[in-house]
């Protein structure tokens, strides 16, 4: 009886699911996958195929089937004398374009072999490079003379080619493992899908993948339609219930959808600036920076530290730095999965956070024993908590300086991943003043995550830049390493050091939407550390890196180029590079953070495989914006103005003066009912003496006098203290 149930709700559920996939599938982007319910009938779909082959006359044996072959009739004659002969050899695909020729991929002889790949379906002839001639050929339809020819030096393995209505040419190489997007009037991919021999089965990944079909441009209308209306939806469910509900919204859908607009933007503002391209460009434009900053090489008192990797500023005066021990992190120190190898050394024995007063440079407090391997990233917040990172742990931390055991830990020990309560080698955490945090997840992952007080998770957003498409600019909230946080408090936001793309990008504190990029080739294609002070309109330091010994992206090969390892400063309105610090007559060696003082009167860098950390002092007094608390622009620093609260904040802030408005109206109501009542009675005649009663002040009852006080951004209960305050008379 079980048995029947459950066929018959497994047939319901069939119907159901065929009747949703084919009555929403061109007005959603959402996955349908046929797996489940197409296989439900399998069982019935076997019999009835049986019972046709009972039924029908189909031949069962070699004559009868060839028999059957010649009876089926021919229509089509071979055309010998197309097409013109050309370089071509172990054709793999072929296709129409809409211009009337024939493009057809071929192997240039390449040969897939029973070694040519491995038991993992690794390539294993990478060792013959990209295949040299041109892979891609159009012949005429009616001619057979080549009309155009492209895919040199792109491709291992051609296997699929389909061209879409647009011309776009699209192919796949088992290989790559990768699906590629080409035109014939470009030499570079317009889009790459799949990691670059990397075989899998994952949301980013293809193995041997084969073909493409490419759906016509209407239906393409009406997914982005959907699109645009879904993120409609979505970004106003977020702003109505973000202050109520502590789901964690993700950004990422409706922050990508206009990656294309947002490229071309970014590729325009790149050709109108007025950004030196070569050598001799950058060179005269960093020479004509001012400096206003000078090292102050006494500073610290010695002590025994090594390879730094954090600074930032506590509420104490303090300079507080997160120190490696000289643990080194080398090629061999994680594994192809991320994770740590060199468990068997143990946690660093030596005090690992200290702290040294900014005035004297003497050590004011130390801890950090027997806790981390590998430290990372560290922020003190408003309430003197110190938090960290750790890329081995995979753990971000939260301390204090007077106790020996974290009072939180986020992350799984030792356990790298990408879901809801894992990190991957997380870098940074910056803390909101009301214990809302923000954790840069990091070398693997390329995603912010905002947390609330208690460490739940509240939202998240970034798309990683060394997967998936390719870009010559990358759009914004895709992300290449977020190394370092900062906030900016008065703006509303959180600002991330996208180091392999060289930009600072900054996004609105509440919903990670992006705000605004900051990039020169003045600072390079590196930065590693930000901070924010809220001085001139507000200013971004930043420290850049060395250059790498090895080409990133194609055409940076022969690239000339001048480069200084240093800090810099950008005006946040202008965007441009307004100052720079760094030691005298040399380059820093390996920068690594950076935290800058509220009034931008000091600033500190961190340096891996350095003593000790660096101090930089400014020439000039400069005036904070606004009215601030806090010490200044390290990852909680940039303190925001007094005045300014939450979206929760000010809803608890109008809910309470509704209800004191209310209650003071019952109030105010029931005493002219009570003085009424005197009158009547005779009791309070003019010129006499009034009584005074227990709800009567020192002076007389008005409303409007218990309201003035706050009558800042409630224009209107100034009217209705008026009318309150004639009634007071009138008693």
């Amino acid at each position: 009886a079980y048995q029947i149930m459950e066929n018959s709700a497994k047939k319901v559920l069939l119907i159901a699911t065929l009747y949703l996939f084919i009555s929403f599938q061109t007005r959603t982007t959402e996955a349908f996958d046929t797996d489940d319910y197409a296989l439900e009938s399998r069982q019935f779909l076997q019999k009835a195929i049986e019972e046709v082959g009972r039924t029908q006359n189909n031949p069962q044996n070699a004559a009868g089937v060839k028999e059957q072959l010649l009876a089926v009739n021919s229509t089509y004659t071979y055309d010998d004398s197309w097409p013109s002969p050309g370089k071509m050899n172990s054709i793999s695909a072929v296709s129409l374009d809409r211009e009337g020729n024939v493009v057809i991929f071929h192997r240039a002889g390449r040969v897939w072999g029973q070694l040519t790949f491995d038991m993992k379906n690794q390539f294993t002839q990478t060792q013959l490079g990209a295949i040299q001639e041109s892979t891609i050929l159009a012949f005429s339809r009616k001619t057979g003379i080549l009309r155009y020819s492209l895919g040199r030096n792109l491709f291992y393995m051609p296997h699929g080619l389909t061209v879409d209505d647009d011309s776009n040419i699209w192919v796949t190489d088992v290989a790559l493992h990768q699906v590629m997007k080409l035109r014939k009037d470009q030499d570079k991919p317009l889009m790459v899908l799949g990691r670059r021999f990397k075989p899998g089965n994952g949301a980013d990944t293809f193995c041997k993948p084969t073909s493409v079909a490419v759906l016509p441009k209407a239906y393409q209308i009406m997914e982005n339609s959907a699109k645009k209306v879904l993120l409609i939806a979505t970004l106003y469910l977020f702003i109505s219930f973000q202050t109520r509900t502590t789901e964690a919204f993700d950004t990422d859908d409706y922050a990508l959808e206009s990656r294309q607009f947002l490229q071309k933007a970014i590729e325009e503002v790149g050709r109108t600036q007025n950004n030196p391209q070569n050598a001799a460009g950058v060179k005269e434009q960093l020479l004509a920076v001012n400096s206003t900053y000078t090292y102050d090489d006494s500073w610290p008192s010695p002590g025994k530290m090594n390879s730094i990797s954090a600074v930032s500023l506590d509420r104490e005066g303090n300079v507080v730095i997160f120190h490696r021990a000289g643990r080194m992190w080398g090629q061999l120190t994680f594994d192809m999965k991320n994770q740590f190898t060199q468990t068997q050394l143990g946690a660093i024995q030596e005090s690992t956070i200290l702290a040294f007063s900014r005035k004297t440079g003497i050590l004011r407090y130390s801890l950090g024993r027997n806790l981390f391997y590998m430290p990372h990233g560290l922020t003190v917040d408003d309430d003197s908590n110190i938090w960290v990172t750790d890329v081995a742990l995979h753990q971000v931390m939260k301390l204090r300086k007077d106790q020996d055991k974290p009072l939180m830990v986020l992350g799984r020990r030792f356990k790298p991943g990408n879901g809801a309560d894992t990190f991957c080698k997380p870098t940074s955490v910056a803390v909101l003043p009301s214990g809302d945090f923000f954790v840069a997840d990091g070398y693997c992952n390329a995603r912010i995550i905002k947390f609330s007080a208690a460490g739940k998770r509240i939202l998240t957003w970034g798309e990683n830049s060394f997967q998936g498409v390719a870009h010559k600019i990358a759009p914004p909230n895709f992300l290449a390493i977020p190394h370092a946080l900062t906030l900016a408090r008065d703006k509303g936001l959180v600002c991330v050091a996208d180091r392999e793309n060289g930009r600072v990008q900054c996004f609105h504190a509440t919903n990670g939407t992006f705000h605004s990029q900051y990039h020169s080739p003045l600072v390079g294609d590196r930065i590693y550390g930000v901070s924010y002070a809220p001085i001139d309109g507000g200013r971004l330091y930043v420290i850049n890196g060395p250059l790498l010994a090895f080409a990133l992206w194609p055409g940076q090969e022969n690239s000339e180029t001048y480069h200084e390892v240093r800090g810099f400063v950008f005006d946040m309105t202008t965007q441009a590079v307004v100052d720079k610090f760094g030691l005298p007559n040399k380059d820093f060696s390996n920068p690594h953070d950076v935290v800058v003082s509220a009034d931008g009167a000091e600033v500190y860098v961190a340096e891996i495989g350095e003593l000790r950390p660096r101090k930089f002092i400014s020439s000039i007094k400069r005036k904070v914006d606004g009215a601030y608390e806090g010490v200044g622009g390290n990852s909680t620093g940039g303190v925001a103005p007094k005045a300014a609260t939450s979206v929760a904040d000010s809803g608890a802030t109008a809910l309470l003066a509704v209800i004191l408005i209310v209650v003071f109206a019952i109030a105010a109501f029931g005493a002219t009912l009570l003085v009424m009542r005197q009158r009547k009675r005779g009791c309070c005649a003019r010129g006499t003496r009034k009584r005074k009663h227990a709800w009567e002040l020192n002076r007389e009852f008005k409303l409007g006098n218990l309201l003035d006080s706050k009558h800042e951004g409630f224009e209107k209960l100034g009217q209705e203290a008026s009318d309150d305050e004639v009634t007071a008379r009138v008693t």
